[in-house]
């Protein structure tokens, strides 16, 4: 709206300049304003046409996102990230199953024996028979340790990536240092320069 009243002052103050022009000139000058009009008409129409167009723009790249892109997300995360996760908690699940059951089963009953065998041993010492506390004592001693003991499975062995370019590695390394004695130890006969002879005059 600020340039069309620019244009409008542009041409009002030209048409006062030119009280003393002719005829012929005055037209001309009204015909120049209303060209300009028109074109300022012009570009307000595409001004609007290119607000209409951006709004269907984003209006057909909102449903594209919700017709195309959600479902595919949506489907990464279901058949992809989903089973992982489900996976990882049943991992956690039966992590701390087998920690409870290894707590239930072998830790609690050894620490009871343990617990039990020392009462035993303690009202033996008191009634005064040592001999047969100290020689229980021993034996549930040995008892509660066999028990507390946990079998753990020995990790298998094998060489991978990092072990096989640990290899190379190591090999490399012993080329280089026999290549090194073997050019510190071998004849260096040819290696000698003889000094050059002096020049005869």
């Amino acid at each position: 709206m600020r340039g069309k009243m620019e244009v409008k002052r542009f041409f009002t103050l030209s048409m006062e300049d030119a009280v003393g022009l002719s005829r012929k000139r005055n037209k001309e000058l009204k015909r120049l304003r209303g060209n300009a009009d028109d074109l300022w008409q012009q570009q307000q129409d595409v001004l609007e046409q290119s607000r209409e167009v951006m709004r269907e723009a984003k209006r057909q790249l909102s449903l594209l996102a919700q017709e195309e892109v959600s479902p595919r997300v949506k489907g990464v995360i279901d058949h992809q990230v989903r089973p992982r996760v489900d996976r990882s908690v049943e991992l956690g699940r039966n992590v701390a199953g087998s920690a409870r059951h290894a707590l239930v089963d072998n830790v609690l009953p050894s620490v009871a024996a343990v617990i039990g065998s020392t009462l035993s041993v303690v009202d033996m010492a008191r009634s005064g028979n040592f001999d047969k506390a100290l020689s229980t004592a021993k034996s549930r001693g040995a008892e509660a340790l066999r028990a507390a003991r946990v079998p753990v499975p020995e990790p298998k062995r094998h060489v991978g990536v990092g072990g096989v370019l640990g290899i190379i590695v190591g090999i490399t390394a012993l080329a280089g240092v026999g290549y090194a004695l073997w050019q510190t130890f071998r004849a260096d006969d040819e290696l000698w320069i003889a000094d050059d002879e002096p020049e005869s005059p």
